[in-house]
């Protein structure tokens, strides 16, 4: 992530600053206490399994300049661990807060959207795509496993200057979700390799799953492009989409 400014972050998320000077620079998001590397602003996700709260003394003993949380900000304010110095920043939540702080700092860069699913195949298709189009462009792509709703915006706050190119893999694990990721990244080109079973378990049907498959499809706009795949049984469905 290119330097900005707390107070920059702080409008982006419409945050609080409960303490730390608001002119710090900032350089890069950590929301794993085990991989932060000092200099690093923290995020307190909140998971299924996990409480990025719990963390944040970790973090700041790594060496965070700050945090952002949304709750138990008193208690932290009041633990005679914390540098007066860190920078604290209260949310109403934390990942809506992730998610507006990539927004906001993709919509600096210009970038052609290259936007990849399918039940199957999807990872090694973008990996194809990325390696092909980087011997050109400068470019980046997800990685891993950094397809939903808090990969994507780790991947949004690496980009630079130099990147003409974003090539994104989005998985879903039900309807609406890939419609919600390409609200981060709009595809000019939308790539669906096929329409199969995974996640029937989920969806119910393979007609939903098509469905949510097909949102990306839904969002491109005019002067968007679609590569789809003649030989799936739902291919004459998807092409009434992008005509």
């Amino acid at each position: 992530m290119e330097n900005c400014k707390i107070k920059e972050l702080i409008k982006a998320v419409s945050g609080k600053i409960i303490q730390g000077d608001q002119d710090c620079l900032i350089s890069r998001i950590s929301i794993d206490s085990r991989t932060l590397i000092p200099g690093d602003l923290f995020f307190a996700i909140i998971g299924p399994s996990f409480d990025g709260h719990d963390f944040i003394i970790e973090a700041f003993n790594k060496g965070a300049v700050g945090a952002v949380a949304c709750k138990s900000v008193s208690s932290l304010l009041q633990n005679e661990e914390i540098d007066k110095n860190k920078v604290i920043v209260e949310v109403k939540d934390t990942l809506s807060a992730l998610q507006n702080w990539s927004k906001h700092y993709k919509d600096k860069f210009k970038t052609f959207n290259i936007c990849v699913t399918g039940s199957n195949g999807k990872t090694t298709t973008k990996e194809i795509i990325a390696h092909i189009l980087s011997q050109e462009f400068p470019l980046l792509k997800t990685s891993g496993n950094y397809n939903n709703e808090i990969g994507i915006p780790l991947t949004l706050l690496q980009l630079n200057k130099s990147h003409k190119i974003l090539v994104a893999e989005m998985g879903m694990r039900g309807l609406g979700e890939i419609k919600t990721l390409t609200n981060f990244i709009p595809p000019d080109l939308a790539v669906i390799t096929n329409i199969g079973e995974a996640h029937i378990g989920l969806l119910g049907s393979k007609d939903n799953i098509f469905k949510a498959k097909s949102e990306l499809l839904q969002s491109l706009d005019k002067d968007g492009m679609a590569i789809i795949n003649k030989d799936d049984p739902y291919f004459f469905k998807m092409l009434e989409i992008v005509k």
